[in-house]
């Protein structure tokens, strides 16, 4: 009975916390703005912002007043949208560019993985299928190798006989690479992946100008608001007898 007892008033703890938070962690501070991201709100915030908007785990970062950036890990990313609907932020690997005109290139400046994500990071990879990019010593025949040796400038190596393609998969050792395949960078999308899932769909017939228009969709990551806003108010004072019964 003692014990059934404790978890109702854990549930009710955890009720009065959200909605505490929901009234109070946002109301102090206006939205923020960088480019055409005019809302970003709590849990985000600008680095420029005052320290108490916001949660510092979710920094981001205006460039020139009109490019905002994540920085994760060891990359930095162009945030191209934030969903607070279903917690998701879309961001897009510098390499590739914000749009054709800014820049070209079809291979990622970095490399980012399902192995660099853990349970207690504010983002996860929930949503996007991991992206590899390998170099063959030989022509690979299969609907799931994308040739892109064609949209880049070293992408065939006449002298070596070296062909780039993008596969895609969850983890690396549920990935064919083909004989002789090397992988060279890997990276996510959230668009492309459904060369892997339709069976009717032949990647190979992909050209580079729509190639490149799906990897400047970017890849969704994931965050936790409610898990924010619980460990913002954990921490305040007035919360502290709320969780010693």
């Amino acid at each position: 009975m003692a014990r059934g007892m404790g978890l109702t008033a854990l549930i009710v703890v955890l009720v009065l916390v959200q909605q505490t938070c929901n009234t109070t962690a946002e109301d102090h501070c206006p939205p923020s703005s960088c480019g055409s991201i005019l809302n970003i709100s709590y849990p985000f915030r600008l680095t420029s912002d005052p320290k108490n908007c916001g949660d510092q785990r979710y920094n981001l970062s205006c460039e020139n007043n009109k490019t905002l950036v994540l920085h994760l890990y060891d990359g930095r990313y162009y945030v191209r949208q934030i969903n607070y609907t279903d917690y998701s932020i879309r961001v897009v690997d510098p390499g590739i560019g914000l749009n054709a005109n800014e820049y070209y290139s079809f291979i990622p400046r970095y490399s980012l993985e399902y192995n660099n994500f853990s349970s207690g990071n504010p983002y996860q990879a929930y949503y996007p299928m991991a992206m590899y990019f390998v170099k063959c010593e030989k022509r690979v025949n299969s609907r799931y190798h994308i040739n892109i040796s064609a949209c880049i400038e070293d992408g065939v190596n006449f002298s070596s006989k070296r062909y780039t393609y993008a596969l895609f998969g969850y983890y690396l050792a549920a990935v064919k690479l083909g004989d002789l395949c090397q992988v060279e960078q890997i990276s996510f999308t959230s668009r492309l992946n459904r060369y892997y899932y339709d069976n009717d769909r032949d990647s190979r017939n992909i050209s580079c100008t729509n190639f490149y228009s799906e990897l400047l969709q970017g890849f969704d990551l994931s965050w936790s608001r409610d898990g924010a806003y619980i460990k913002e108010c954990m921490q305040k004072k007035d919360f502290q007898f709320l969780i010693k019964f």
